[in-house]
């Protein structure tokens, strides 16, 4: 057969974590790079994160050297991509090159040498990346397999253009990553049986044509190469003539030494096991992309609305230089590819990331904030793109967001080291001031954290009846059936925001020929923003007078105050209803993160065309000094 060339990878570690990037470095990397300088024939790439490399600047000045002398006898190919590893098709054009451009300047800076080739996160991949790919110097980039369609498959750099620029494509082939018990010459013969049956029938079988093949490694897959002998065995392949028509080698040689290119273009997708978790939401003829997946998941949905909400406030913002360049840092630290999408472990497996990177936007707003004369509004657009106006609040200490479906809030980020506070885990128990009107018979198993039936209200699509953006005032006004009697009720929901907080008044109306008794409950589901602590949140509660102490899932009646502090930033929520309520403190825990639902609870007992008022103040301390 013709050359064929093997392109093997390291690929870079997402961890943020200094001692788990001190554990990798010794047991891993240090050892990677040491080899690779011992065996001088023995090619490969490496791509690093921003983090990665400022971690090894710190500590490790000595592997930044040897990296830097491997490169320069042209062993090593370092690879670029995003100082932070975002889903570039995500970010606008700025901060696509400019993240690009960090992690280049930083590697200029600390290896002397700029990379030519990128890894991209997920192989979250579409067309428009061309033009700023070859704007920041990048020749090639590497995708999964996975988007390239089987008959295309032919082992030969991709070439694709867009608007008149090219770019080359490495396609990654994850089929034929190293696994346990294997050789490395067996290993590399049965690839290069593999690549001779692929090709055997294609349109450049019968001429002299070299092919690549590349590998990436993880991390793990690379201790395991070194614990079983599998990286000296790949040694000896390339300082010998052992397989005829192999070469080790790296990536931009390949490239610039390739004459014959495979012309095709690339939709939108994503690579196969992160694709996996947007599939219920798309038609199988259709590619798969970034899009699909956070429409299937409303946790990376919400990140990437906020995140397009704080890019817009920085880019608008024409004041203070400095704190603009250091909210734009801020924000491509939140634009990190681990918390948008779904890993191959689950939708949830990245709830910590989601979470710091709701901190890093927060901030990145605060600073946006402080370099222009800010102040407190309310304003109502298409927030989350769904085509339905919603209600944002930026007030000092902190940013909510008002929907119109069941008029309750979606967001709530605190400004001050905090993340988002209705980014709840669990979809029974999401949003802040979320209505229910219960039926008495069902309310036990409400308090159990049981779901009930008819939740009128929660669901609701309400109508805007007033909005008034200089008193910070919006009135929604739904309309639901409730019980087996069809009873039509009416909610009238007044917010009322303010530096301190805000204040919802309920005006409950029964518009149905006969009396309505039920309870009214209003839900209030605080996620666990930071998750170093067995106990998230403490609770003061009183009641009749009395400090009493929550028990879970249990009715307390008539409370007057009930406080929520979290136990991290020290942030405290309180909640003083009007009339004495009940209130129910239902815990939900997994895994992957936790939730605090208090819930407001009042009897209701309205005839026919009468209504009930109830007023919640709810108060933010942002600043609590800690104890």
């Amino acid at each position: 057969m013709s050359l064929l060339n093997l392109c093997f990878s390291l690929v870079a570690d997402d961890s943020n974590d200094d001692d788990k990037l001190e554990q990798d470095y010794q047991s891993i990397y240090k050892r990677f790079a040491s080899f690779l300088y011992a065996h001088p024939k023995l090619q490969f790439s490496v791509s690093f994160l921003g983090n990665q490399l400022a971690f090894y600047k710190k500590h490790h000045l000595e592997f930044i050297d040897l990296i830097g002398q491997l490169t320069s006898r042209k062993q090593l190919e370092v690879l670029g991509g995003g100082y932070y590893n975002p889903i570039f098709p995500l970010l606008f054009p700025q901060d696509r090159s400019g993240q690009i451009e960090l992690l280049t300047s930083e590697l200029r800076q600390s290896i002397g040498k700029r990379p030519r080739g990128m890894m991209i996160y997920g192989s979250v991949w579409e067309s428009s990346l061309i033009p700023c790919l070859q704007t920041c110097g990048m020749e090639y980039v590497f995708l999964d397999s996975s988007l390239v369609p089987s008959g295309k498959q032919n082992y030969l750099p991709i070439i694709m253009a867009y608007q008149g620029k090219t770019v080359s494509i490495l396609p990654i082939f994850r089929d034929f990553e190293v696994t346990e018990n294997q050789t490395a010459l067996n290993y590399v013969k049965i690839l290069k049986r593999k690549v001779i049956d692929d090709i055997r029938n294609d349109e450049y079988s019968a001429f002299d044509v070299p092919r690549v093949l590349s590998i990436a490694v993880k991390k793990d897959t690379m201790k395991m190469m070194f614990e079983t002998g599998f990286l000296d065995g790949l040694a000896k392949i390339a300082e010998s003539d052992e397989i005829k028509d192999i070469v080790i080698s790296n990536p931009l040689n390949v490239v610039r030494s390739c004459e014959h290119f495979s012309r095709l273009y690339i939709p939108s997708g994503m690579q196969e096991d992160i694709a996996y978790w947007a599939v219920p939401h798309v038609e199988s003829r259709f590619p798969i992309t970034i899009y699909d997946l956070l429409q299937n998941n409303p946790h990376s949905d919400s990140l990437y609305h906020r995140m397009m909400y704080v890019s817009l406030l920085i880019s608008q913002c024409h004041g203070d230089k400095m704190r603009k360049k250091e909210a734009r840092e801020r924000l491509w630290a939140g634009q990190i590819g681990q918390a948008y999408i779904c890993s191959p472990q689950g939708v949830f497996a990245n709830t910590v990331v989601r979470q710091s990177a709701f901190r890093n936007l927060n901030a990145a707003e605060k600073l946006a904030r402080d370099a222009v004369d800010f102040r407190e509004s309310i304003t109502s657009f298409d927030y989350n793109a769904d085509g339905i106006y919603e209600y944002v609040c930026q007030m000092q200490s902190y940013m909510a967001c008002i929907e119109r479906k069941g008029a309750s809030i979606t967001e709530l980020e605190i400004l001050h080291n905090a993340g988002n506070y209705a980014d709840s885990l669990c979809d029974a128990k999401k949003g802040i001031f979320v209505d229910y009107l219960i039926e008495v018979s069902d309310f036990d198993s409400y308090i159990l954290g049981e779901k009930v039936g008819n939740e009128v209200f929660s669901k609701t699509l309400f109508s805007e009846s007033m909005f008034d953006s200089q008193r910070r005032e919006v009135i929604l006004l739904g309309r639901g059936r409730f019980s087996e009697m069809q009873q039509t009720l009416s909610l009238r929901k007044k917010y009322i925001t303010t530096s301190s907080g805000i204040a919802v008044q309920y005006i409950l109306k029964n518009e149905s020929p006969l009396v309505v008794k039920a309870k009214l409950v209003t839900e209030l589901n605080f996620a666990d923003t930071h998750f170093e602590k067995d106990i998230c949140y403490t609770m003061e509660i009183i009641s009749a007078g009395t400090k009493k102490t929550p028990e879970k899932n249990a009715l307390i009646n008539d409370v007057s105050y009930v406080q929520l502090t979290d136990m991290f930033s020290n942030v405290a929520f309180v909640l003083e209803p009007n009339e004495s309520a009940g209130v129910v403190i239902c815990p939900v825990s997994s895994k992957d993160g936790r939730t605090i639902s208090v819930a407001l609870c009042w009897d209701v007992d309205l005839a026919a065309g009468r209504e009930i008022e109830k007023t919640v103040n709810f108060s933010i301390m942002a600043h609590r000094p800690k104890h």
